[in-house]
């Protein structure tokens, strides 16, 4: 099964609302005759019965209503992108999906119903659902957090460049940092096991382990010096928004992602800029913000506009037809002038921002073109242990227009990563100050 991650050896991160949604199986009084435990729609009742016909069949009847009962997750998974998916979908279409997932009749002695389950609804989320998941925790493949086995990290940030893992940015104060490990620094070995060809996913879990454990990562230099440094993994707290640089007219602050304090993060970060009376501009870095959510994102908008619709929700979930609006209140941000920089992984929530500061306060995009998520995920659970990550919304911006396609900046600069000192401007922000008239950005 796919996971979640957020690549920085610590949180995930994805466009989603605060709680996550039930599912729609035990919500109908209808139920499967061939099936007693089963509640639904009506209308599934003869799908699910034809893919538990052609499940027993190539299983020789030996799987179909054992391990928990796993036809049930079909059937709640089914039902929940029936009635939740944003668009409408062919049930029998899907079931088909389902049933090509199912292996050959010879092919299926050594699985289990629940793998063979979990393939069909993995195939069906596929099918349709481009920024959807299928989540399968499996509480014996990692120790549970507490007595001793808390999970740690290494405060890496990593992208795949050209195919190979490399460090976009360290967390501030995380092992990493402190060991001099930089943006642009290649991994090529962790715990001497090379990790050329290796997903982004599973270098991730690599690098994490329990706190307090020791992980030796063998990196190659920008210089092209090669060295191995041994971390101590740590929990890995990582802070949404903080003031990246400052000059004289501008100052910049770096968004990493919207979590629960976000909103509080940068309106404290605007607070401590606004001692700065000569402030003529403002930056706002969100390259590599993959989201986050919603509300936070909304909460970081309503704090540079004064009125007006931010973003709206439209499809079939539960939250469709929400509209979010900027409230009224008296602390907002003092740069009269606003930039915002983003790059390809700039993306859901981080470009609902985007989009209401340019409807709204005229702020001018400078970067690359974003990545184009504008959807929203809820959680619904199938089982104790199983989650579909479903789109149910797609988030218009101010103008009724989706950004599935991404965000065009308005100034297209192409950069690569730059190594510089703390508290100083990397040529992207340096652009932007160009933008903003704040030219000869000296840190303070």
């Amino acid at each position: 099964m796919k996971h979640l991650f957020r690549l920085v050896c610590a949180a995930a991160a994805t466009v989603s609302l605060t709680a996550a949604h039930g599912c729609g199986a035990g919500q109908s009084s209808s139920r499967s005759p061939s099936h007693p435990g089963f509640a639904s729609n009506e209308k599934l009742v003869p799908e699910i019965d034809r893919y538990r016909i052609e499940l027993e069949r190539r299983t020789g009847n030996r799987h179909a209503l054992r391990d928990g009962d796993p036809l049930l997750w079909a059937a709640r998974a089914l039902d929940a992108i029936d009635r939740q998916f944003v668009d409408p979908v062919d049930a029998a279409e899907l079931v088909d999906v389902a049933i090509d997932a199912i292996p050959p009749a010879e092919g299926t002695r050594d699985e289990s119903a629940a793998d063979i389950v979990d393939a069909s609804i993995e195939a069906m989320v596929n099918h349709i659902d481009r920024d959807g998941d299928y989540l399968v925790r499996d509480d014996t493949s990692e120790p549970r957090e507490g007595a001793g086995n808390e999970r740690g990290g290494t405060g890496l940030e990593l992208d795949l460049l050209d195919g190979v893992a490399t460090v976009m940015s360290t967390v501030e104060g995380g092992p990493a940092g402190r060991s001099g490990l930089a943006a642009g620094d290649a991994i090529l070995a962790v715990d001497n096991l090379p990790v050329a060809g290796l997903p982004l996913q599973q270098l991730v879990q690599r690098l994490r382990g329990p706190v307090g454990s020791e992980v030796a990562v063998t990196v190659m230099r920008r210089s092209g010096q090669t060295t191995t440094i041994s971390l101590v993994r740590e929990r890995i707290t990582i802070a949404g928004a903080t003031i990246q640089h400052r000059s004289g007219a501008c100052a910049t602050i770096r968004i990493k992602l919207f979590h629960a304090r976000t909103t509080e993060e940068v309106r404290s970060a605007l607070r401590e800029l606004a001692s700065n009376r000569g402030l003529r501009g403002l930056v706002l870095d969100l390259r590599g913000n993959t989201g986050g959510l919603l509300p936070s994102a909304i909460g970081v908008a309503d704090l540079f506009v004064e009125s007006g619709l931010l973003a709206k929700l439209v499809g079939r979930g539960d939250t469709a037809g929400e509209r979010f609006f900027a409230t009224a209140t008296d602390e907002r941000s003092a740069a009269p002038l606003l930039a915002i920089v983003v790059n390809e992984e700039t993306a859901a929530g981080a470009e609902v921002l985007t989009l209401a500061l340019k409807a709204h306060r005229q702020a001018r995009v400078v970067g690359r073109r974003t990545f184009g998520r504008g959807t929203v995920q809820t959680m619904i659970p199938v089982s104790d242990t199983r989650t579909l990550k479903l789109t149910t919304s797609r988030i218009l911006d101010p103008h009724g227009s989706t950004f599935e396609k991404g965000i065009e900046p308005d100034v297209a600069i192409e950069f690569e990563i730059d190594s510089v000192p703390k508290n100083t401007a990397d040529s992207v922000i340096r652009r932007a100050y160009d933008v903003l008239g704040c030219n000869g950005a000296t840190s303070s």
